[in-house]
C-alpha cells in the first residue's frame, strides 16, 4: 500500500522507521508546511519524496493518508482528501472536537465511499511521556 504522510516529526519517524514490519506499505511522500521544515530531513533520510503542497501529496497517488502532524493539519488537509476519495487516519483526533468540522468530515467520507479513521488512545500517552521526559523524569 502506498501511503501519504503530513507532518516530519516524531510519529512521521516511528512509521518509516517500522513500515517493513507494517507489511508492504511503500511511503508515496510525506507533506510538511515549507522547505525549511524538519520533514525534509526525514523524507531525505528515508527516500522518499518531500512536498509543500496537498496538491502535490494527492499527484504522488496515495493509497490513504496518514496526518501526523497538528490540529490544524486537520483542519486544513483532512477535507480535500477525503473529497479525492482519499482514506485517511487522523492522529490529531482532537481536531475532531470541533463538531461541524467533525461532521463535515464524515459527511465527505460517506459521500465519497472513503474512510475516515481516527485511532484512539496511543497519541495522548505520547504527549505525557515526551512532557514527562523533558520535565526530566527517568522511569514511568
Amino acid at each position: 500500500m502506498r501511503i501519504g504522510i503530513i507532518g516530519g516529526g516524531v510519529i512521521a519517524r516511528l512509521v518509516l522507521e517500522h513500515r517493513a514490519e507494517l507489511g508492504g506499505i511503500e511511503v508515496a511522500g510525506i507533506l510538511g508546511r515549507s522547505e525549511t521544515s524538519r520533514g525534509k530531513t526525514l523524507a531525505a533520510g528515508f527516500g522518499a519524496p518531500y512536498v509543500t503542497s496537498l496538491g502535490a501529496l494527492i499527484a504522488l497517488k496515495p493509497e490513504a493518508v496518514i496526518e501526523a502532524a497538528s490540529h490544524d493539519a486537520v483542519r486544513q488537509h483532512a477535507a480535500p482528501l477525503l473529497e479525492a476519495g482519499i482514506p485517511l487516519i487522523v492522529l490529531s483526533g482532537g481536531a475532531l472536537c470541533d463538531d461541524a468540522l467533525r461532521a463535515k468530515l464524515e459527511r465527505l467520507a460517506a459521500e465519497k465511499r472513503t474512510v475516515l479513521y481516527v485511532p484512539s488512545g496511543g497519541i495522548g500517552g505520547l504527549d505525557a511521556l515526551k512532557a514527562a521526559c523533558v520535565a526530566g523524569v527517568d522511569e514511568v
